[in-house]
């Protein structure tokens, strides 16, 4: 079977085994592909992918012939590297599915969510972004804390009526109490970035959205002539940054960048980044920055509307960018005019577009919030 092999791996790169089934086993490669991504970003190789094509069975997720399929896997990918694969499953899982399978394989296992956790948590680079992280992962680990030690080991004395708490309650007290923390540290930050947003609420602003990997800190190191750091990674931006849109001679225009939206990303997540949707909401236009390339650029479109559309009370006028046109062919590029006429087709590397990109926005603040 042929390997994942990840544009960001390194010789020093773990092997990882991925696993679909039900519904996301249909099998939709996009989801594969895009888990392969994140795990390339952690520096893991895609060495295996089983696939069920049924629901998920009510023990180990799997069914007993595809865990056997798993098992031989895992022994194979251990002869071939000389360590333990981590086992990744493509969907979220409930916790005792996740312990029945470790329990079977002898080695650790992870779902979907728990890999963008791992992700983001790479990524965070500001105060805040890891105190969201922190409390998402917290929140996240809630409901799967369990006993560590046997069933009677518990706090305080012996006798009747004094047995004390188990580990797993002392653990949920402690985990909610820390939450409780980061809620009031969290509230703090985000007032004061709620304070610099209202601070520019003069000032026309656009923030750029879309889907993961679509390009958006690219315009935005294009739009404001400021580097962005810009590496081919899901997720990475995670912080907010606002620059002011470059070569511009009428009113000062600011640029926001945001965190990027993914197919079925936990709310808790969403609620994370608060400081980085708010810059989107509060924004005068989004610029939704869309990969022409992408064999899934109708879904991915699609996800950021729906996404934007759960977390706004408010319509906000908005531009879809067709962006990394230059890696399509000429038949793609008329269908895509046809289908998405009110698109600009264009490309981050190209000046002329960027300029046009620039002009679309200068002429949208004077025409439509000239009188603000």
């Amino acid at each position: 079977m042929p390997r994942f092999r990840s544009l960001h791996s390194t010789s020093r790169s773990r092997p990882a085994i991925l696993v679909a089934a039900g519904p996301s086993a249909s099998p939709r490669r996009a989801t594969l592909d895009e888990l392969a991504s994140l795990l390339g970003g952690l520096d893991f190789i895609v060495e295996e992918v089983i696939r069920q094509r049924r629901p998920p069975d009510s023990s180990t997720w799997i069914g007993s012939g595809k865990l056997e399929e798993l098992t031989a896997a895992v022994e194979r990918v251990q002869a071939w590297t000389g360590t333990d694969p981590l086992v990744v499953l493509s969907d979220e899982v409930e916790p005792g599915r996740l312990r029945a399978l470790e329990a079977s394989l002898g080695v650790s296992v992870i779902d979907r969510t728990e890999l963008i956790l791992r992700v983001f948590e790479a990524r965070a680079d500001t105060p805040l972004a890891q105190l969201e992280i922190e409390r998402a992962r917290l929140v996240h680990a809630l409901p799967r804390l369990r006993e560590q030690v046997g069933p009677t080991d518990r706090e305080g004395g012996g006798g009747r009526g004094g047995r004390g708490h188990s580990n797993v309650v002392l653990a949920k007290r402690a985990t909610m109490k820390r939450i409780a923390e980061l809620d009031e540290r969290i509230a703090a930050l985000r007032r004061g970035i709620d304070e610099r947003v209202a601070g520019r609420a003069d000032v026309p602003r656009v923030a750029l959205v879309g889907y993961t990997n679509a390009g958006k800190s690219s315009w935005m190191e294009a739009l404001a002539g400021h580097s962005a750091g810009v590496r081919d990674a899901l997720f990475h931006t995670l912080g907010t940054r606002v620059r002011a849109l470059a070569h511009n001679p009428g009113p000062r225009i600011l640029v926001a960048d945001t965190v990027g939206f993914l197919e079925g990303l936990p709310h808790s997540l969403l609620d994370a980044f608060h400081s980085t949707l708010r810059e989107a909401l509060a924004a005068d236009l989004w610029v939704h920055v869309a990969d022409a390339s992408s064999p899934h650029l109708d879904e991915q479109i699609e996800t950021t509307r729906r996404v934007l559309a759960e977390v706004s009370m408010q319509h906000v006028p908005s531009l879809l960018l067709l962006n990394k046109i230059d890696r399509v062919d000429d038949a793609r590029r008329s269908e895509l005019g046809r289908r998405h006429p009110g698109a600009q087709l264009v490309s981050s590397g190209d000046r002329e577009d960027v300029h046009e990109v620039g002009a679309f926005l200068r002429a949208f603040v004077e025409d439509e919030l000239g009188e603000r």
